[in-house]
């Protein structure tokens, strides 16, 4: 039997597609971009490139409405069961997944195994930087470190693994079920970048001045897209925020997770990839503007806060959250 909440979800879906035959090019677009295997940001150019407002107008309406209606609807199950009776993980969480990972690039505290071929460690870092440019290459030198430090534990297991196998033949030992173990034996992670973990943040050497300097506009681009698009980017300049708003407001606590029913405020940007931000645009700084204006308008009673990334893969807007809530309620 449907649900309001289901009649709700299908008209929605009827409302998008009254849209797009109302409009070939859009249609035409999507072929092209399924036809030429486009990347995302590819996609997403040529799609509003083929709009005009009136239909951009009306697919954010429909956006906003089915948000809306999704927001009521229960998580989906992690795991679906097949008719055969075996389990798997559930297509929308595997697409989700899927797009976390081509945006990061790794997804560790979602893996369980090695860190898939021409996958990237995606590793966040320990600074007070407040310049997304520095923080970019801090991010991607971790990245490379990690990188580095996996490569060097999985030749150390394919060097044992060898000598295993060797004194198993010579034992006359089932090699089979040998490299069973072995295989079982391969590594996920390294230390602080674990498979099943959350990562942690690493430190790493900041960026001289001279680094900074013989960087190009679009490297410079690509540093910021680094902070603002990718989920331990984010995580990066979190403590950042916390540390820059407990200078300004020493009689609020900051750090923790947030209470339930806390106030929220947030800033957030729209990007699809790196040429859509401005590496001269003062991120942090602006930001900032934005959560000590809701923290000046406090009345002098205990606060906590605390300052958490924003994350919503899907319509490509990024940015940081600030919690607030009464220490004595």
């Amino acid at each position: 039997m449907s649900t309001p909440d289901d009649m709700n979800i299908v008209r929605a879906f009827q409302q998008a597609e009254s849209i797009l035959r109302a409009n070939p090019e859009f249609a035409a677009a999507l072929e092209k971009a399924k036809a030429e295997n486009l990347s995302a940001e590819v996609v997403a150019r040529l799609l509003l490139s083929r709009l005009d407002e009136g239909t951009m107008t009306a697919l954010m309406q429909f956006s906003n409405a089915l948000d809306t209606v999704a927001v009521n609807q229960p998580a989906p199950p992690l795991v679906v069961q097949h008719p055969s009776g075996r389990t798997a993980l559930n297509p929308v969480v595997e697409a989700a997944l899927a797009e976390r990972v081509s945006l990061d690039g790794d997804a560790p505290e979602f893996r369980f195994g090695p860190l898939p071929e021409g996958s990237t460690p995606a590793v966040p870092v320990k600074t007070t930087s407040r310049n997304p440019v520095q923080v970019g290459l801090m991010l991607e030198r971790a990245s490379q470190e990690v990188a580095r430090e996996y490569q060097a534990a999985l030749t150390r297991h394919a060097e044992h693994a060898a000598l295993l196998l060797d004194q198993a033949e010579k034992e006359g030992q089932n090699l089979a079920l040998v490299r069973q173990t072995i295989e079982a034996l391969v590594p996920t992670g390294v230390k602080g970048y674990a498979a099943g973990a959350l990562p942690a943040l690493r430190e790493v050497a900041p960026p001289t001045t001279g680094e900074l300097a013989r960087l190009s506009p679009s490297e410079e681009r690509r540093m910021v897209w680094k902070v603002v698009g990718t989920t331990q980017g984010r995580r990066s300049l979190a403590p950042v925020f916390e540390q820059a708003l407990a200078e300004k407001f020493p009689n609020i606590e900051f750090g923790g997770s947030p209470k339930k029913g806390a106030t929220e405020v947030s800033w957030t940007v729209q990007a699809f990839g790196a040429d859509d931000l401005d590496p001269k645009f003062a991120l942090v700084e602006n930001g900032m503007g934005v959560f000590a204006s809701a923290l000046d308008a406090l009345e002098g009673k205990p606060y906590r806060a605390c300052v958490q990334p924003v994350n919503n893969l899907s319509s490509r807007i990024f940015g940081w959250t600030l919690y607030v809530w009464n220490k004595e309620e």
